[in-house]
């Protein structure tokens, strides 16, 4: 109960291939984990807000929860992808926000690393309607700078813990 399946599923492949040695090696005459099978998958359902949930959850919150939040909502971006968005993916002229990186969850050197997504359909560009046009204008207006030109900050200038968002 306290591996996931993709642990448990890594640990019997090392032990498929260290006995798969074994055998090469003379030291067994069969590998026993050949008839092992597949833990089989289960999906964990992930709990989904409804609308009203999510408009009771946006009345009751400070920035710059409040923002992010609904910015995640109605664009269906990642947690890493929102702590990680800078003013300078904004489009303001086209009403456009590109999504490029992703907040890892450690530092490297001391420093924050910033992910560039596995693949290209990673980075992709959102289109921004009026409604998060004005919600994002108003909410940068009172929005501290920071040394990382983020667009969601903490209060000490520092990028936010994505898992903090779920807290």
């Amino acid at each position: 109960g306290k591996h996931t399946h993709v642990s448990i599923a890594a640990i019997m492949n090392v032990l498929r291939i260290v006995l798969n040695v074994a055998v090469e090696w003379n030291h067994l005459q069969n590998n026993p984990a050949v008839r092992l099978r597949p833990m089989p998958k289960t999906l964990k359902e992930v709990p989904i807000l409804e609308p009203q949930e999510v408009n009771l959850l946006l009345r009751n919150t400070g920035e710059p929860w409040r923002t992010m939040w609904y910015m995640g909502v109605m664009t269906g971006m990642r947690q890493g992808e929102l702590v990680a968005l800078k003013k300078t993916d904004i489009d303001w002229d086209n009403d456009t926000i590109t999504i490029q990186r992703s907040l890892g969850r450690g530092k490297v050197n001391g420093e924050y690393e910033w992910i560039i997504p596995k693949s290209a359909a990673g980075v992709r560009t959102i289109e921004m309607w009026a409604e998060l046009k004005k919600t994002l204008q108003t909410y940068l207006i009172t929005a501290s700078e920071n040394r990382y030109g983020l667009v969601f900050a903490s209060p000490n200038g520092l990028p936010i813990n994505a898992n903090n968002m779920t807290k």
